[in-house]
């Protein structure tokens, strides 16, 4: 999984109990900023030959993401955007697990 978030966001969504866990594994963490600005620079380290499914806080960023990801010369042929971003996501897990922000 590819996290796009913005820096603000980054700062206050930090859950010890889900991030890197067998239910949320974190692959790369790319701020959305350098993904727009940057995006062969930024996506160093994401595997192009495994499945990749991008996430953000409510889907539109993510959506954007896995569009340039894409268009890209060299792009990713198994990207996929997680629908609703992790405000969705969260609905399938009590909150005692993800709680929601």
């Amino acid at each position: 999984m590819c996290e796009i978030q913005h820096s603000l966001e980054s700062a206050h969504c930090q859950n010890p109990k889900v991030r890197n866990s067998a239910i949320y594994p974190i692959i790369s963490d790319i701020p959305f900023s350098e993904l727009m600005d940057d995006p062969s620079s930024s996506l160093t380290g994401v595997p192009r030959d495994k499945p990749v499914y991008v996430i953000c806080r409510f889907g539109n960023d993510s959506q954007l993401a896995v569009d340039t990801m894409q268009k890209m010369e060299d792009g990713f042929p198994n990207v996929q955007d997680v629908k609703g971003g992790l405000d969705a996501w969260a609905e399938t897990f009590p909150t005692d697990i993800i709680p929601k922000y």
